[in-house]
């Protein structure tokens, strides 16, 4: 696996696609909330395992959000380590 040294581009996450991101990490743990009540309730294996998928989403957004919030540096440094740590892998393989 070959890694890059590009820089990500964030000049697009403005404060209103963070202000989106909010609402949307928000909708999906509300909803899986009360699914979760709602399946509870119910006795609906369904309705329980909708609202683990609801509240997943909102788990996988909200560390989109903290990604966006780390900034280039950091996205730089976690790259090198994982550059360095698939590079130790691909040793322990040969």
């Amino acid at each position: 696996m070959a890694t890059t040294t590009e820089t990500p581009d964030l000049s697009r996450v403005t404060s209103s696609y963070k202000r989106a991101l909010w609402i949307f990490i928000l909708l999906n743990v509300g909803y899986g909330a009360i699914e979760i009540v709602g399946g509870s309730l119910a006795g609906s294996q369904s309705l329980t395992a909708d609202a683990l998928d609801f509240l997943g989403d909102g788990f996988i957004s909200s560390l989109g959000l903290i990604a966006i919030g780390r900034g280039i540096a950091d996205s730089l440094e976690s790259r090198a380590a994982a550059g360095a740590v698939s590079r130790s892998t691909w040793r322990e393989r040969t």
